[in-house]
């Protein structure tokens, strides 16, 4: 299927992941939701399914009015917020039918600020979203004392660096989609990394070594009853291991693999590490390191594969530890070209970076050019994108104990055809 596809993020001002905008894009230009291609269930060769990529995260759908009347055979308002592009080139009319209609179908409404000529349309809106580039803060002020008494909550867009955040805060805005988490504060570089993340950089550095030294790991594990506790947690978690029950460390890191053992000790690290930042840190930390992983077999590359995991894996690490990139790769003794790519950002695995960072972004010109580069197909580059989140979404369930997500409050309790749900610009 020649489609692309991104997601953005939307948080509330806590940085808790609130939902996620869908892109998607055709190779020919842009264009808004084919609903005949794109469902939340997955029919094989006939529809384009984006469960991998949103997992049970709540959904911005875009679509276009002359689509809003099917949208609800294909969706499910437990699952998707409905976002009516170009409302303002309908009539008024028109526009409260459209959205007369979804309400009563239980979906919640997101129109652009731009699109809304007529207050009554308030009365069906739940989101009005406001382009933070064009929107001035009085008429954000303006807006928020007209939707005041219709309980519609603002998101603010194009938020892609810590100022933009902080002003929305100013505003008193609800919502914020953009990519501002991922700006470190350089005045934080000097802080030394706290005690208790220090067995996770331990880890981390017996995980980079060439060969790796269960007896060392064992070590680390047996001198910190959590790491042990969450060790245990993992090899006996279903989506791991059907099979054996495991009770000792040494059973537990022979069982696994030495590769296993690596993207074990990542995940948990990782998590470690980004305890206390917004957990969309650590889900693209995850992403991208399996992306790259994939994308370098596919370039017949003889580059070792977990150190193009590793590449994905600590590209956001400056920004979780907020401490200078180059300062943390020395500590943990990396592979010179895992280094060349994160610190000099050059070289075969920076463009296997550079091509997650611009599906992540939606950049479609950059995209393109990246599939040139690298001598692939766009297909086969998000087919990457979309088995790399798979597998993101499934290692962060199986260790979700150690940073719990919570999925925003349904947005409608009707009994709909949703899809069984399972337990459990960037940098």
């Amino acid at each position: 299927m020649n489609k692309i596809f991104a997601r953005e993020p939307i948080f509330d001002l806590s940085k808790q992941l609130f939902a996620y905008q869908f892109y998607y894009r055709n190779l020919k230009g842009v264009f808004p939701v084919d609903l005949k291609e794109l469902s939340l269930h997955g029919e094989p060769e006939q529809v384009l399914s984006i469960d991998d990529l949103l997992h049970v995260n709540l959904t911005i759908v875009n679509v276009m009015p002359k689509d809003v009347e099917n949208f609800a055979a294909w969706f499910s308002p437990d699952d998707v917020i409905v976002e009516i592009s170009d409302m303002a080139l309908q009539t008024t009319s028109e526009n409260i039918a459209h959205l007369t209609h979804l309400k009563s179908q239980g979906f919640k409404i997101v129109l652009n600020y731009e699109d809304i000529d007529d207050v009554q349309m308030f009365k069906s809106t739940d989101f009005v979203k406001v382009d933070t580039l064009v929107v001035t803060p009085a008429d954000i002020e303006k807006l928020k004392r007209q939707t005041i008494a219709y309980d519609i909550k603002l998101i603010a867009t194009q938020v892609h660096n810590r100022f933009q955040f902080e002003q929305c805060e100013k505003l008193g805005v609800d919502l914020v989609q953009g990519f501002f988490f991922l700006e470190r504060e350089d005045n934080e570089n000097k802080k030394s990394i706290p005690s208790s993340k220090m067995s996770y950089m331990q880890l981390m550095s017996e995980i980079s070594k060439p060969e790796l030294n269960i007896d060392s790991l064992q070590k680390i594990f047996e001198t910190d009853p959590a790491l042990s506790f969450l060790l245990f947690k993992f090899i006996n978690n279903p989506m791991v291991n059907k099979s054996y029950k495991i009770s000792s460390i040494r059973h537990a890191l022979n069982y696994l693999g030495e590769l296993m053992v690596k993207r074990f000790v990542a995940i948990i690290s990782m998590a470690g590490l980004n305890s206390d930042k917004p957990n969309e840190l650590l889900n693209l930390s995850l992403s991208r390191a399996k992306f790259c992983e994939l994308l370098n077999a596919d370039t017949d590359s003889k580059n070792d594969a977990m150190s193009a995991f590793l590449v994905g894996l600590f590209s956001l690490i400056d920004v979780i530890l907020e401490k200078d990139i180059a300062e943390l790769l020395s500590s943990l003794k990396l592979d010179d070209k895992i280094i060349k790519a994160l610190a000099n950002k050059e070289g075969e695995f920076w463009d296997l970076l550079g091509a997650a960072k611009a599906i992540e972004a939606a950049n479609w010109k950059r995209i393109i050019e990246m599939s040139k580069e690298l001598g692939l197909s766009q297909a086969s580059m998000f087919e990457n994108y979309r088995r790399a989140v798979k597998w993101q979404n499934e290692m962060t369930e199986a260790v979700s104990h150690m940073y719990p997500v919570t999925r925003p409050t349904p947005v409608s309790k009707k009994p709909t055809q949703s899809r069984q749900r399972s337990t459990g610009q960037t940098q």
